[in-house]
């Protein structure tokens, strides 16, 4: 099996393959490659991955009849292409549909470690009526919309994510700027609840939530509050669905506290080489 480094100038290779979605995120974007993995002419499997300062391997299709096999081959190959451009670290979260079992048994192997375990909880904006918590909760000044943050102010609180490979996350453009808040504190940001519009669904999602340490809950509870009432007057329909992702027991206990009537959807395992 042959694998082969995929990028702008013979893309192509790979469409088909893997979703439209996937696809066109992949022509988008500069920074994103793809690995195929080749044999007789054949294509057999895909990894698509980002490579910036801290890289991220994003999916890995495999054929039907490979799967368990070629895996391994994909995510070896994409780790030493992401050593040789001196990143400084390669994420991927795993899902519970992907294979838990099959990629903590080969991330392991590839010199990964596993840093997180996350929850992934889904309700619709009906459930946000009446709630006990939400509704008492009153957000002073310092929560404000992302768009009226300043540049700098973002510059300065997004490099202070790059140890918790949390900086793309947090500059991507997918976030809608009127519905995410942030916590900002003697001209500084302390705190972020980010939401993007979801592109195949009536809905949302609450797709980062991060606070310094010595911040305090109150102060999480009111982003989320904040978040959750811009959404309010975004959305029309009572059904609009809504995601939130709880990346630690703190924020599992924030959200099943808060939104009580919300259904997990799934699990992620993080996992990071440096």
């Amino acid at each position: 099996m042959n694998y082969i480094l995929i990028d702008a100038d013979n893309k192509e290779t790979v469409q088909g393959f893997i979703s439209d979605e996937d696809y066109a995120g992949f022509v988008a974007d500069d920074s994103r490659y793809a690995v195929a993995a080749v044999d007789d002419n054949r294509l057999y499997g895909v990894g698509i991955f980002e490579a910036r300062k801290t890289a991220e391997i994003l999916d890995v299709i495999v054929a039907d009849d490979k799967k368990g096999d070629l895996e391994k081959g994909i995510i070896n190959k994409i780790v030493l292409i992401c050593d040789q451009l001196m990143c400084d670290a390669v994420i991927m979260d795993v899902y519970d549909e992907d294979g838990a079992l099959l990629y903590d048994e080969i991330l392991s192997g590839e010199g990964f470690a596993h840093v997180s375990a996350a929850t992934i909880y889904s309700f619709i904006l009906s459930d946000l009526d009446g709630d006990p918590i939400l509704s008492a909760v009153d957000p002073d000044d310092n929560i404000i919309p992302l768009h009226k943050a300043e540049a700098q102010m973002k510059r300065v609180f997004s490099n202070k994510l790059i140890k918790n490979s949390a900086y793309d996350r947090f500059m991507s453009e997918d976030h809608d700027p009127f519905m995410s808040v942030v916590s900002v504190e003697n001209d500084e940001i302390i705190g972020c609840a980010l939401v993007d519009d979801l592109k195949d669904e009536y809905g949302f999602e609450l797709a980062y939530l991060y606070q310094k340490k010595n911040a305090g809950p109150a102060n999480m509870i009111e982003m989320l509050a904040s978040a959750l009432d811009k959404v309010n007057d975004r959305y029309t329909l009572p059904d609009a669905v809504g995601y939130i992702t709880a990346m630690n027991d703190v924020s599992d206990g924030l959200v099943r506290k808060m939104l009580p009537k919300a259904e997990i959807r799934d699990h992620i395992n993080r996992y990071v080489r440096v």
